[in-house]
């Protein structure tokens, strides 16, 4: 996974993150940003609650990351083919 300038946290993942210690949500946060930052995957298996919720969230920024990237393939396409259409129009003249 490339480095994305920004990454979702959902409200409802409350839920899951309030189960855990503020030491435990402190190391899931950090494991996060070094997730998204470096594709550093942690080693949460001391602590099943806490590799449940990266787990989960962590999926959910793989989700959105994915169909990110895909929306800007096409609009890029989108782009691309207005650009080409107002070129040959103006070739045409």
């Amino acid at each position: 996974m490339s480095k994305p300038k920004y990454f979702q946290i959902f409200n409802d993942n409350d839920k899951i993150v309030n189960i855990l210690s503020n030491e435990d949500a402190g190391r899931l946060f950090k494991a996060l940003f070094a997730f998204v930052n470096s594709g550093t995957e942690p080693d949460f298996s001391d602590n099943s609650a806490l590799y449940i919720t990266y787990t989960v969230i962590s999926e959910q920024i793989k989700r959105d990351y994915k169909a990110y990237n895909h929306k800007c393939q096409v609009l890029k396409k989108n782009a691309k083919k207005r650009y080409d259409s107002a070129n040959a129009c103006k070739c045409s003249q």
